[in-house]
């Protein structure tokens, strides 16, 4: 009987921490904080860049490294402007306190309602789990170049 009962707790201890893990290391998650990323990017909205990312957040970006500061100062440089992020190809790994993500982006801006640009992209973004919840600390970007075909 004693066995059954220690059997039992066991059984019930892994089933408990495993549904608790699984719903706070949702890859998902990760992916939505990249989202709220470029969606403050898209809406000129700081306030949602910042609460995507940790504060010793960098960006690489073709050979440039950005910090939140010079990324938004090249938004108000470039405005105004509008635009459309594409993610697709996205793996994610994750585990209880980092994850990585690797993803094609599609960029399509428009500025000062006539100048039009369609940027391709690979990217990576590291995250690592904050009080607050999931946080990005690192993003690369490099553009994709296509070959024309001979």
């Amino acid at each position: 009987m004693k066995l059954k009962n220690a059997t039992m707790l066991i059984l019930g201890l892994s089933l408990f921490a495993g549904c608790q893990n699984k719903s706070t290391d949702d890859p998902e998650m990760l992916k939505q904080v990249l989202v709220n990323y470029f969606d403050g990017i898209k809406i000129n909205d700081h306030k949602k860049m910042t609460d995507a990312i940790t504060d010793d957040f960098l960006l690489y970006e073709n050979g440039h490294a950005w910090n939140n500061d010079s990324v938004y100062m090249n938004m108000e440089r470039s405005s105004p402007y509008t635009v459309e992020f594409i993610f697709d190809n996205v793996k994610i790994t994750v585990d209880h306190r980092s994850g990585h993500m690797t993803y094609d982006e599609h960029a399509h801006f428009v500025f000062r309602d006539t100048v039009k640009a369609n940027l391709n992209f690979l990217g990576s973004a590291a995250f690592r789990k904050s009080k607050e919840g999931w946080k990005m600390y690192f993003l690369q970007a490099t553009k994709k170049y296509v070959r024309n075909k001979k």
